[in-house]
């Protein structure tokens, strides 16, 4: 099975990380210098959002009991971020 990888500089904005497979978990890298927020939707208020503070990562579940699992995961960030999917 091919590793999932997605690394890209932001702006700012949220971005979408869109995979070619779906996924019910996500790892999140944030090596910007400031907090990154998380989304399953775009444009989601700063307080809905996980939250990863500056050079820390975190893993993101979607709810695995509902059946449904995202191509797309969205990222609002000042620098460098890398997205992995796990469970595809």
């Amino acid at each position: 099975m091919k590793q999932k990888v997605l690394r890209q500089t932001l702006s700012g904005s949220f971005t979408p990380f869109t995979f070619d497979v779906a996924s019910c978990s996500f790892f999140i890298k944030n090596f910007s210098d400031d907090d990154a927020y998380v989304s399953l939707e775009e444009d989601t208020p700063d307080a809905e959002c996980w939250k990863i503070p500056s050079m820390m990562a975190e893993e993101v579940y979607y709810n695995k009991n509902i059946g449904y699992y995202p191509h797309t995961i969205y990222v609002k960030a000042t620098g460098e971020v890398e997205v992995e999917a796990l469970e595809f």
